[in-house]
C-alpha cells in the first residue's frame, strides 16, 4: 500500500505540474495573440504614411505616390490576413522589405536600411507570422541615437548546423551595457502573468512554436548599437523545418 500511495502521489504531482504548465501556455498564447492583434492595428504608422502620401501628392511626386501606394497595399494585405498564424519565412521577409521601404520613403536620407537577401534554402521555413517587424519597430522607437547621427539598421542572416538566426541591429551609439542586460533579464523571466513588451512577446511566441530551441537573443551590435536575434531551429516545432 505504501508503494501504491507513493506512486499515486508521484503521478498526481506530475499531472498537476502538466496542467499548470498547460494553463500557463494558454495564458501566454492569449497574451501573444492580443499583442499580435494590437500590432496589426497601428494607427500612427497608417496616419503618418497617408500624411506623407498627401505631401508627395501636393509636390506632384507621382512616382513617389505610386511606389508608396504599392508598398502600403502589399504591407496591409499581409498583416490583415487573419487566417494564417504560421507562414513561410519568405512571406515574413517580404513584409519587412515593404515595411522598411515605406520607412525609407518617409525618412529619406535620415535612415539607411540594409537587408541581407534571404537564401533560397530557407524561404519555406515555417515561422509564426509577424515576428520580424516588431524588431524593426523597436529599433525605430527605442534605439539611442545621438543628435545628428545617421540611423543605420541592418538585417543579417546567419546559420549553423542547428539554427537559423535573423539579426536586426542598429548603430545607436547611446546604448548602455545595462540596457542590454535589463532586456536580457526580462526575456529570461517566465512569469506567465507579467505584462509583455514587443520583444518578450516575440520570445514567448517563438518558444511556444518551437519549444526551448526557439528564442530571442539580445546583444550589442557589431555596428555599436542594439542587436536582437530571432533563433529558428531547423528541426522541431509545429512546422516541418529542416
Amino acid at each position: 500500500m505504501d508503494f501504491l500511495y507513493e506512486a499515486f502521489l508521484g503521478v498526481s504531482g506530475k499531472l498537476k505540474a502538466a496542467l499548470e504548465q498547460s494553463y500557463k501556455n494558454k495564458v501566454l498564447i492569449y497574451q501573444a495573440e492580443i499583442k499580435y492583434l494590437q500590432a496589426q492595428v497601428n494607427p500612427h504608422f497608417l496616419y503618418n504614411s497617408f500624411y506623407h502620401l498627401y505631401r508627395m501628392a501636393k509636390m506632384e511626386d507621382n512616382e513617389g505616390v505610386a511606389e508608396m501606394s504599392r508598398r502600403l497595399s502589399s504591407y496591409y494585405r499581409y498583416i490583415t490576413r487573419s487566417d494564417q498564424n504560421e507562414v513561410p519565412l519568405e512571406m515574413e521577409y517580404q513584409n519587412i522589405v515593404d515595411y522598411t521601404d515605406i520607412q525609407t520613403i518617409r525618412f529619406g536620407d535620415r535612415i539607411q536600411v540594409e537587408l541581407e537577401p534571404l537564401p533560397d534554402a530557407y524561404k519555406n521555413l515555417t515561422v509564426p507570422r509577424f515576428v520580424l517587424q516588431p524588431l524593426f519597430e523597436n529599433v525605430l522607437a527605442h534605439s539611442r541615437w545621438e543628435d545628428g547621427e545617421k540611423r543605420q539598421i541592418r538585417l543579417r542572416i546567419e546559420n549553423d548546423a542547428c539554427d537559423l538566426r535573423l539579426r536586426v541591429e542598429d548603430n545607436g551609439s547611446g546604448l548602455r551595457d545595462e540596457d542590454i542586460a535589463r532586456v536580457s533579464a526580462m526575456l529570461g523571466e517566465q512569469a506567465a502573468f507579467s505584462e509583455t513588451s514587443g520583444l518578450t512577446n516575440i520570445h514567448q511566441r517563438l518558444a511556444l512554436h518551437y519549444g526551448p530551441q526557439g528564442r530571442l537573443e539580445v546583444s550589442r551590435s557589431e555596428l555599436g548599437g542594439f542587436c536582437a536575434a530571432i533563433v529558428i531551429p531547423k528541426k522541431g516545432g509545429s512546422g516541418e523545418n529542416e
